[in-house]
This record gives structure tokens, sequence and C-alpha cells, in this order.
């Protein structure tokens, strides 16, 4: 999956029609998109798939599947985008032989980090150690499997899905005596709750815009 430039990340979002968005822990993404096109965003009311607004249709989706969305959405409609994690559009690139998609970053302000953490009463200096060791990779749990995979075969770290989950990593983790890798918060608060430590931040998170392929880009993340 390619990066847009700055520029194009603006003018894409001013000609977006159809612009699919996070149903759950939307803010941050709606707040970076109403800055981008200057106007605000309608309330989602739970009860609706879609509204319209200002000549836009929002819709509403789970923010893990909105690269997928764009994708399939693309090649049928005209002037679609969607609001996600930058790591779900990794994931998305990580599990797919080819992508069309492209992201750009609609700030420059980090929402968080994907990073390998583990209980405070595991043993850190060995996790760390096996890393970077040239070890059997270490296994970990993680709702981002391809993340990890793809981190471990360009040898980034020496690491490995050994448990994929849809989420709630932190209790199984805890459960099985696993590390995890998940995301986490500019605040670390879910992490703090749970007794958890981070040992290795492994890559950093923005709220992006994905649009179908074709615009400018530049970098391969």
């Amino acid at each position: 999956m390619k990066n847009l430039n700055n520029i194009a990340v603006a003018e894409v979002a001013d000609e977006a029609k159809q612009v699919f968005v996070p149903n759950r822990y939307q803010k941050v993404f709606v707040a970076a998109f109403q800055e981008l096109i200057g106007e605000e965003i309608p309330k989602q009311d739970d009860r609706k798939a879609k509204v319209e607004s200002n000549g836009r249709t929002y819709w509403w989706v789970r923010g893990r599947d909105v690269p997928q969305v764009v994708e399939l959405a693309g090649a049928e409609m005209d002037g679609v985008v969607g609001l996600t994690g930058s790591e779900w559009c990794m994931e998305y690139a990580c599990n797919q032989r080819r992508t069309t998609t492209v992201m750009g970053k609609m700030t420059q302000k980090r929402m968080g980090r994907i990073a390998l953490i583990a209980p405070e009463t595991a043993e850190i200096a060995r996790i760390k150690s096996r890393l970077r060791s040239g070890t059997y990779p270490l296994g970990v749990i993680t709702a981002y499997p391809g993340i990890v995979n793809g981190l471990g075969i360009m040898e980034r770290f020496n690491i490995l899905c050994q448990v994929a989950l849809n989420g709630g990593v932190e209790g199984v983790a805890e459960a099985i005596g696993l590390p995890a890798v998940d995301l986490v918060s500019n605040e670390a608060n879910t992490v703090k709750q749970n007794n958890f430590v981070v040992i290795e931040n492994l890559l950093d998170v923005f709220p992006v815009l994905v649009a179908p392929g074709g615009g400018q880009t530049d970098e391969n993340i």
C-alpha cells in the first residue's frame, strides 16, 4: 500500500462523496476529517447504516474493515474514501497479495503505537532479549497477525504470531503466559489498568484517509 502525500490527502478528502467511518472509537478520525474538509460530520445514529450531509454519504463500518470496504466500493462508486487507523491499513496490506488502495495521514498527531506488552510479573528481560536474538522467533498473541509476521519476515524484530484474536489480548496473554502485540494509546490506560508494561514500541499509528489507487503517491509503508 502506497502513501498519499499531504497535498493529495486534502484534495481527495475535499472531493469525497462516499465516506466510510469507524462505528466505534471514531472521535479522532472524525475530528481529523472535519478539519480537512472544513465541515461537520453528522453524529452517528446506531440504528442507521448511513446518513447524507452536504453532498456526501457517510457509512458506518468497523474500523478494521475500512481498507477492504474502500477497495471494494471504489470499484463500484466514485469519490470513495475511508477513515481508519494506519495499523488496519498495514494489516490489510500484509494479508493481501495485491491491493490498489492508498493511504495518507490526516494529521501528524500520533494516535498511539503497536507495541509488545506483557504482564508486570513476566520475565521482561528474557522476552526483550528474545525479540532481537537469532533464536526461534518470539511467539505472541495479537489482533494484528499480518503486521507481526511481516515485521518478522523483514527481520525488524524476531517475532511471530502464535495466537490470533479479534481483541481482548491482555486477558488471554496473562491467562496462557504469552506476551502480546497490541495497539497502545498515547496514555497507555488499558495497559496500566491491566498491570501490563510496554516492552518495545514496534510501529507508530496515525489516523489516516484511505482511498482507491490512482492518486499521487510516494513512499511504500
